[in-house]
């Protein structure tokens, strides 16, 4: 079973990027605006905070190249 993340949000967004898949950015239970990231790391099943945004945006626009 998957681990849940350390902060709990909606809107954000999620882009996969081999072995971790990236949370960014969204709001938080109190309906704030984030600019926390984390990824989880599917080897290990856990999820760990990487750099954060700037700035804090709910529905963040994300890409791969």
């Amino acid at each position: 079973m998957m681990q849940k993340m350390q902060v709990k949000r909606v809107g954000h967004e999620l882009i996969y990027d081999e072995y971790y898949l990236y949370a960014i950015g969204g709001r938080t239970h109190s309906n704030t605006c984030t600019r926390l990231c984390e990824r989880y790391n599917f080897k290990t099943n856990s999820w760990e905070f990487v750099e954060p945004m700037k700035n804090a945006r709910a529905r963040p626009a994300v890409c791969k190249n």
